[in-house]
Protein backbone atom coordinates (compact mmCIF):
# COMPACT_ATOMS: atom_id res chain seq x y z
CA UNK A 1 0.00 0.00 0.00
CA UNK A 2 2.91 2.25 0.75
CA UNK A 3 3.72 2.24 -2.80
CA UNK A 4 0.24 3.19 -3.86
CA UNK A 5 0.58 6.10 -1.45
CA UNK A 6 3.67 7.57 -3.14
CA UNK A 7 2.32 7.24 -6.51
CA UNK A 8 -0.99 9.01 -5.56
CA UNK A 9 1.05 11.79 -3.85
CA UNK A 10 3.37 12.27 -6.99
CA UNK A 11 0.65 12.10 -9.58
CA UNK A 12 -0.92 15.01 -7.42
CA UNK A 13 2.56 16.92 -7.31
CA UNK A 14 2.58 16.52 -11.16
CA UNK A 15 -1.11 17.75 -11.86
CA UNK A 16 -0.57 20.96 -9.31
CA UNK A 17 2.76 21.79 -11.56
CA UNK A 18 0.69 21.52 -14.83
CA UNK A 19 -2.31 23.65 -13.28
CA UNK A 20 0.49 26.35 -12.35
CA UNK A 21 2.27 26.24 -15.31
CA UNK A 22 -0.95 26.57 -17.37
CA UNK A 23 -1.51 29.57 -15.35
CA UNK A 24 1.84 31.01 -15.43
CA UNK A 25 1.70 30.99 -19.41
CA UNK A 26 -1.63 33.19 -19.67
CA UNK A 27 -0.17 35.72 -17.06
CA UNK A 28 2.77 36.01 -19.00
CA UNK A 29 0.53 35.96 -22.76
CA UNK A 30 -0.55 38.82 -20.80
CA UNK A 31 2.86 40.62 -20.72
CA UNK A 32 2.72 40.09 -16.54
CA UNK A 33 5.30 39.20 -14.04
CA UNK A 34 3.57 37.33 -11.91
CA UNK A 35 3.84 37.00 -7.60
CA UNK A 36 4.54 33.72 -6.58
CA UNK A 37 4.80 32.49 -3.09
CA UNK A 38 4.89 29.10 -1.90
CA UNK A 39 5.10 27.76 1.42
CA UNK A 40 4.94 24.40 3.15
CA UNK A 41 2.98 23.45 6.31
CA UNK A 42 2.72 20.71 8.67
CA UNK A 43 -0.20 19.22 10.14
CA UNK A 44 -0.17 18.52 13.65
CA UNK A 45 -0.47 14.99 14.13
CA UNK A 46 0.95 14.06 10.97
CA UNK A 47 1.49 14.72 6.87
CA UNK A 48 1.17 18.16 5.71
CA UNK A 49 1.31 19.84 2.19
CA UNK A 50 2.54 22.99 0.46
CA UNK A 51 0.69 26.11 -0.91
CA UNK A 52 1.51 28.28 -4.08
CA UNK A 53 -0.45 31.13 -4.36
CA UNK A 54 -0.10 33.34 -7.97
CA UNK A 55 -0.96 37.13 -8.14
CA UNK A 56 -1.24 38.13 -11.20
CA UNK A 57 -2.21 40.59 -13.75
CA UNK A 58 -5.25 38.12 -15.65
CA UNK A 59 -5.88 36.17 -12.49
CA UNK A 60 -6.38 38.53 -8.99
CA UNK A 61 -5.33 35.26 -7.47
CA UNK A 62 -4.67 31.27 -7.70
CA UNK A 63 -4.26 29.04 -4.99
CA UNK A 64 -2.59 26.01 -5.67
CA UNK A 65 -2.55 23.50 -2.79
CA UNK A 66 -1.48 19.29 -2.29
CA UNK A 67 -1.60 18.03 0.59
CA UNK A 68 -1.09 14.49 2.32
CA UNK A 69 -1.97 13.49 6.08
CA UNK A 70 -2.18 11.05 8.28
CA UNK A 71 -3.19 10.05 11.89
CA UNK A 72 -5.65 8.30 14.02
CA UNK A 73 -9.47 8.57 14.73
CA UNK A 74 -10.75 9.58 18.15
CA UNK A 75 -11.80 6.38 19.65
CA UNK A 76 -15.44 7.97 19.88
CA UNK A 77 -15.52 8.37 16.08
CA UNK A 78 -14.03 5.05 14.95
CA UNK A 79 -17.61 3.58 14.94
CA UNK A 80 -18.98 6.31 13.10
CA UNK A 81 -16.92 6.45 10.13
CA UNK A 82 -17.23 3.52 7.70
CA UNK A 83 -14.35 1.72 7.54
CA UNK A 84 -12.33 3.21 10.51
CA UNK A 85 -12.55 0.01 12.66
CA UNK A 86 -11.07 -2.21 9.83
CA UNK A 87 -7.73 -0.10 10.20
CA UNK A 88 -7.90 0.37 13.75
CA UNK A 89 -8.69 4.15 13.41
CA UNK A 90 -5.57 4.95 11.05
CA UNK A 91 -5.98 7.17 8.07
CA UNK A 92 -4.14 8.00 5.09
CA UNK A 93 -5.24 10.87 2.68
CA UNK A 94 -4.05 13.34 -0.27
CA UNK A 95 -5.40 15.71 -2.82
CA UNK A 96 -5.06 18.68 -4.57
CA UNK A 97 -7.19 21.60 -4.10
CA UNK A 98 -7.24 24.81 -6.76
CA UNK A 99 -9.27 28.00 -6.35
CA UNK A 100 -8.68 30.96 -8.95
CA UNK A 101 -10.25 34.81 -8.70
CA UNK A 102 -9.75 36.55 -11.94
CA UNK A 103 -9.39 40.78 -12.18
CA UNK A 104 -12.32 40.90 -14.32
CA UNK A 105 -15.51 40.18 -12.54
CA UNK A 106 -17.14 39.32 -15.03
CA UNK A 107 -15.40 35.85 -15.11
CA UNK A 108 -16.55 33.85 -12.96
CA UNK A 109 -14.16 32.12 -10.62
CA UNK A 110 -13.08 28.12 -10.18
CA UNK A 111 -13.07 25.92 -7.25
CA UNK A 112 -11.67 22.40 -7.56
CA UNK A 113 -11.07 19.72 -4.89
CA UNK A 114 -9.64 15.89 -5.79
CA UNK A 115 -8.15 13.35 -3.16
Amino acid sequence: MEKQKTQAFKWFCALRDKIIESFLLIEKQSSAEPKIEKRKWDRPGGGGGESTIIFGNVFEKVGVNVSKVHGKFADSAINEIPGASESNGEFWASGISLVSHMQSPLIPAAHMNTS
